[in-house]
């Protein structure tokens, strides 16, 4: 999932270099192509905004919760 967040943070790696704009680009556009197709499969309908701010919430929790769970010290 830290691949998919450099995709998603591209927008602002791009003051660096202006090829990582392109990362962006594919990586929202290979994840809407691919939620429209199983949306019709699962009965789910989402709007295009929704699918798109949806994923980027999705991998931030991911590594967030990750994270969380590696310098978290839960004692059973």
């Amino acid at each position: 999932h830290i691949l998919n967040l450099l995709m998603l943070f591209s927008p602002f790696l791009f003051l660096i270099n202006t090829n990582f704009i392109y990362l962006f680009f594919v990586k929202i556009v290979s994840n809407v192509v691919l939620i429209k197709i199983l949306m019709k499969d699962f009965s789910y309908n989402f709007g295009l905004i929704e699918t798109i701010y949806l994923q980027i919430i999705y991998e931030l929790l991911l590594v967030v919760n990750y994270f969380k769970g590696i310098f978290n010290k839960n004692k059973w």
